[in-house]
Parts: structure tokens; C-alpha cells; sequence
């Protein structure tokens, strides 16, 4: 039995896999999730970048005229269906990535690229751009298209689904209750789509190659319900090559191994039991020696409890039963074992207090990554509260409001792209005596050597590199006195936030390390311990 081919992925593309599918002998049903529209994008100057980056072939496709004035550029492409279609619109692909955006910017980072232009949709996951600039544009969007109705009308009983994108896995996962999951085996492009759609399929998989040709070999196996290859609830990650044919002798040989085994272990019984059979008389002789020695044993405890009694009797101590010196010496091991407990119990307070620092600045740590990447804190935010609320109450705050509304440093970069221009102060005036002055002023200027030049164009250009550093600080002051700072308000207020943001970040990591007092443990008990580095 061939189960049916589920395609969701929007044009052109579907009918492209459409084809590829039939071609591999296999029934396909097309219900785009989505419908692909071209946007109105601002395209920054080609000559401010190094290199290009293409996570999708809807790029290339919707990215229209402004696109072709990169072509320049060498391309990174993720996955070999994005490199065909940016080679066929004339880019010069120099890599191709097969493991994810990720792996594909490590790529460029190892080429030396320094800031990278990357057209993309309106649905993009978040990147950590490490050493280099990424500038990112969205070019296309993929609007939603079709509905839980429609769908349930053209799903069979049981059929396989391709998942092209995280977010056709949640639309997908929106659209099927989960009483109906059973019915539809996900084949994803990767094991990160596969991870957005859920659990309660009939079986889900994902190919280990982010291309359409490892996707349909894999739907291929999928769809062949006769060879053995789902597992109920099971999520597996398949490579490009598959066995889809069944063994006809596989049940024999399993039958041949069972009875193989079965002899075996009968053999190995009746030698274990002549073995214990030939030693038995031994066994039993060590046996009796042993129960006459604790005979033995047990009528010396009885003199020694009758003693005990008759001192009793007559009114003696039980300490006149044992020696002076033996009474001593248990007198000391008792000391010797209260100490060490004592002991114990300290280092097992200072664990406890250094262990709970380092779970502090472990959180810290993750919410300096959340606010770099811009996603949001999730469970991070009410360890936060819990652990430095009381020591740290102002710095959380600030990061708890970053959070909500996030400004990293991309955005920075890109926002002072788009209001270069004003900040210089170009444009005409309309007091066009004034503009004359003001050009005639800027001919000649006179500054020590040692000072950083005045013009606009100059310290916008120091504030790029000082944003590419990481130096927000020294960024928005070279800002702070450019002629057209007045139009750049937005942009010193995100670099506010952003500033403070990472301030509070680093008051929190120090008082995980160094805070003697009102330091929270995980179970919201106060951490008493002193730091070790304290000074």
C-alpha cells in the first residue's frame, strides 16, 4: 500500500516537489499553507557589504529589480534548492550550508565577510551573527492561505505531510486537532521544523540534509506503509539513503536464532547444575563451621549480658564491665566523629552557597543572550525575580523592560543606516544664504592632531565602527553631537534602553559573584554563604 503525498508548501515550489514526486511513483495532494508576495523594501548601498546571504529561494524570486544590484556579491546559499535558484538569477554562489542559517553564517565568518547583506521574509528566526554584521531586509511575505475545512476535505485516511518551514509546521499543528494527528506521518526538512509541529502524528521524521531532494527521498520511504519504517510516536532523523524493501527470509532466521538460543541456554543450565552439584559437600561443611562459631559467639554475649545483670543486681556500673582504656578510647572516636560531622556539615553549606551562585549566574547569562538575539525571556524572567529581586531590584526591572520591548544591537546598526543621511545634516535648507555659510565654513578647518575630526560624516562613520565593536556607549555619544541629532531621536532612546539594559546585565552577574546579602537560592531560601571571591 502507497499512502498519498500531502505537499503544503506555497508556489511555485509545490508544483516543482509535485513533480519530483510523481516522478518517484508517488500520489501527491497540493494544499498551500501559504501564498508568497513580493514587498516594498529600502535597498542599502551595495558597496557597504562584503557578501550576500539567501536562507530561501523566495528571495531571489520576489526580490525584483533593486535585487539585481548585488550581484556583485558572493553568495551564501542554505540548501541546494536556494543555490539553483540564486545561480539561475545570476548570483555567484561560493558556498552552499546543509546544516541551517547557523552553520551558514559560521561559513562566512571563516571567509573573513565582515557585514552581510541578507534579503529574507517577514517570518525569520533569530541569529547569533557572532564576528560579523548581518543587515537584514525583508523582501517577501507569506501570507496565510486555505483553512482547517479545506484540509480536512482533502485528507485521505492516512498520508504523508511535507513540512518545508517552522512555520508551516505551526500552521499545520493549528489546523489538525489533535484527534485527527494519527492519521498524517510528517516527513520535515529538518529536525528544527519537525520540532514546531508537535506531538500526536502517526510518526514524524525529518531528513538530515535541508534540501527537497533528501525531503522526497524520505517521503519516498515514508509513503511505502509496507516497509517497516514508522514507529508509533517515534521521531527519527534519516539520511538520503533508505532500504524500502522488505526481507522475505527475515521471519526464518529470527525463528532460527530463538531456537539457537534456547539450546544454548539449556546447555548452560545443566552445566551450571553439575558444577554446583560437585561442590555441594564442601558448601556444607563451610556452612556448619560457620553456625558453630556464631554458637560459639552467642554463649560469650550471654556471659556477658549475665554479668551485665548480676552488676546490675548488686547496684554496679556498666562501665565496670569494659577496661578504663577501652572506655577512653570510645570516648575519643566519639569526639573524632562528632568533628568530622561538623566539618561535613560546613563544606556542605559552602557547596550549597556556591552551587546557587553559579545556578545565579548561569541565569544571568541566559538572559544576556536572550536580550543579544531579542527573543524573549520565558522562564528566565521569573528566576530573575526570584533570585536578585531583593538584591537587585532596579537592574531587573530594566531587563525585564528590555525584554519586552527587545533592542539589540542589528537594530542599532540598521537604524542608524536609514537615518545617516539626516544625521549629517545634508539636504537643502530653504535659507539658501545659510547653506552658502555653512559650506564655506566646512572648507577650511583647524583641530589639534591628536583630536577626533568634527565633520558629521566623520563621527557617523566612527559610530558604525563603534556600533560594529559593540561600543553602544561611545556610539550614541559621537551621535549626541552631529548636526541632525534632532531627527534621530528615536534611534538615542533604543541606544538608551539599550545601554541601560546591559548595565543592569552586569550588576546582576556581579552580585552573583560578590553579593554578601539577599542572594536567593533556587527554593527562594537566602543564600548565607560568603562568596569565595569575596573580598
Amino acid at each position: 500500500m502507497t499512502l498519498p503525498l500531502l505537499i503544503l508548501r506555497p508556489e511555485p515550489g509545490a508544483s516543482a516537489s509535485a513533480r519530483r514526486a510523481e516522478e518517484l511513483g508517488l500520489r501527491c495532494i497540493c494544499y498551500p499553507l501559504f501564498d508568497v508576495h513580493p514587498c516594498v523594501w529600502d535597498a542599502p548601498a551595495p558597496a557597504d557589504f562584503d557578501a550576500m546571504m539567501l536562507t530561501s529561494a523566495n528571495a531571489v524570486r520576489h526580490g525584483g529589480a533593486d535585487l539585481e544590484r548585488y550581484k556583485h556579491l558572493p553568495v551564501f546559499a542554505v540548501g541546494q534548492t536556494t543555490a539553483d535558484a540564486a545561480r539561475a538569477g545570476g548570483f555567484n554562489v561560493v558556498a552552499v550550508g546543509t546544516s541551517g542559517v547557523q552553520a551558514v553564517s559560521e561559513i562566512i565568518a571563516a571567509r573573513g565577510q565582515g557585514r552581510v547583506f541578507h534579503p529574507c521574509g517577514q517570518d525569520r528566526r533569530p541569529i547569533n551573527p557572532g564576528s560579523i554584521v548581518i543587515v537584514p531586509r525583508i523582501v517577501y511575505e507569506a501570507a496565510e492561505a486555505g483553512d482547517a475545512k479545506g484540509l480536512a476535505a482533502l485528507l485521505p485516511e492516512e498520508a504523508v505531510a511535507l513540512l518545508h518551514s517552522p512555520r508551516a509546521g505551526r500552521r499545520l499543528a493549528q489546523l489538525v486537532p489533535m484527534i485527527e494527528r494519527h492519521r498524517l506521518h510528517l516527513a520535515a526538512i529538518s529536525p528544527a521544523v519537525l520540532q514546531q509541529a508537535g506531538e500526536g502524528w502517526g510518526s514524524s521524521m525529518a531528513a538530515t540534509q535541508p534540501d527537497d531532494e533528501a525531503l522526497l527521498a524520505l517521503a519516498a520511504a515514508l509513503c511505502k506503509k509496507d516497509s517497516g519504517d514508522f514507529y508509533e510516536g517515534n521521531t527519527t532523523i534519516m539520511g538520503r539513503d533508505y532500504e524500502t524493501t522488505s526481507n522475505p527470509a527475515k521471519g526464518k532466521y529470527n525463528i532460527r536464532t530463538m531456537a539457537i538460543m534456547l539450546a544454548l541456554a539449556f546447555v548452560g543450565g545443566l552445566a551450571a547444575m553439575g558444577w554446583v552439584m560437585t561442590r555441594w559437600d564442601s558448601w556444607a561443611e563451610k556452612e556448619q563451621a560457620i553456625v558453630s562459631g556464631q554458637d560459639s559467639r552467642v554463649d560469650e554475649k550471654s556471659s556477658v549480658n549475665g554479668t551485665a545483670a548480676g552488676n546490675a543486681r548488686t547496684g554496679k556500673p556498666f562501665d565496670d564491665i569494659l577496661p578504663e582504656s577501652h572506655t577512653q578510647a570510645l570516648n575519643m572516636r566519639v569526639a573524632e566523629l562528632e568533628d568530622r560531622i561538623s566539618r561535613v556539615n560546613v563544606q556542605a553549606q559552602a557547596a550549597s552557597g556556591n552551587a546557587a551562585r553559579a545556578e545565579g549566574l548561569l541565569i544571568a547569562f541566559a538572559a544576556r543572550r536572550a536580550l543579544d538575539t531579542g527573543a524573549t525571556l520565558g522562564y528566565i524572567e521569573g528566576q530573575l525575580r526570584l533570585r536578585f529581586g531583593q538584591a537587585q531590584p532596579r537592574a531587573v526591572a530594566t531587563i525585564i523592560n528590555a525584554a519586552h520591548e527587545p533592542v539589540t544591537l542589528q537594530d542599532l546598526q540598521v537604524g542608524l543606516e536609514d537615518i545617516g543621511t539626516e544625521l549629517v545634516g545634508r539636504g537643502r535648507s530653504p535659507n539658501w544664504w545659510a547653506d552658502i555659510k555653512h559650506e564655506v565654513g566646512q572648507l577650511v578647518i583647524f583641530r589639534e592632531a591628536a583630536t577626533p575630526s568634527a565633520l558629521p560624516e566623520r563621527r557617523l562613520a566612527r559610530a558604525e565602527r563603534l556600533l560594529e565593536a559593540g561600543r553602544a556607549d561611545a556610539a550614541l555619544a559621537e551621535v549626541t553631537r552631529m548636526p541632525g541629532r534632532a531627527s534621530g531621536g528615536k534611534w538615542m532612546e533604543q541606544a538608551r534602553r539599550y545601554i541601560e539594559a546591559r548595565r543592569a546585565l552586569d550588576l546582576i552577574e556581579t552580585a552573583a559573584i560578590l553579593e554578601p546579602r539577599q542572594l536567593r537560592a533556587t527554593d527562594g531560601s537566602t543564600i548565607d554563604q560568603p562568596s569565595p571571591l569575596a573580598p
